[in-house]
């Protein structure tokens, strides 16, 4: 379903690799000034999900050839009605570039 709606935005231009994030407002459908946003200091568990590199990583570099390659992701666990795996699909398709 979130990756339908993703792809939904995308079709329809509305996703875009920016230099900066544009803060938005939900209730007047307008573009916010970065000193109209308001932070405020909040906590939530993390964890950090090790994979195996599955292909071979001498294509990344000669020097790794004969060893074993994991990739590192860090990311928030936020608290609320999710299940502690919600996110595991995007975990699993994440990917890199040079």
């Amino acid at each position: 379903m979130i990756a339908g709606a993703f792809v939904d935005f995308l079709d329809q231009g509305y996703i875009y690799k920016g230099l900066k994030p544009v803060n938005w407002c939900l209730t007047h459908r307008t573009a916010l000034a970065e000193a109209e946003v308001e932070y405020s200091d909040h906590a939530s568990p993390s964890i950090w999900v090790r994979f195996a590199l599955t292909s071979d990583p001498a294509k990344i570099d000669p020097a790794l050839a004969g060893r074993k390659v994991f990739g590192l992701i860090w990311t928030t666990t936020p608290r609320g009605p999710f299940p502690p795996t919600w996110r595991s699909p995007i975990i699993r398709a994440s990917s890199t570039s040079r």
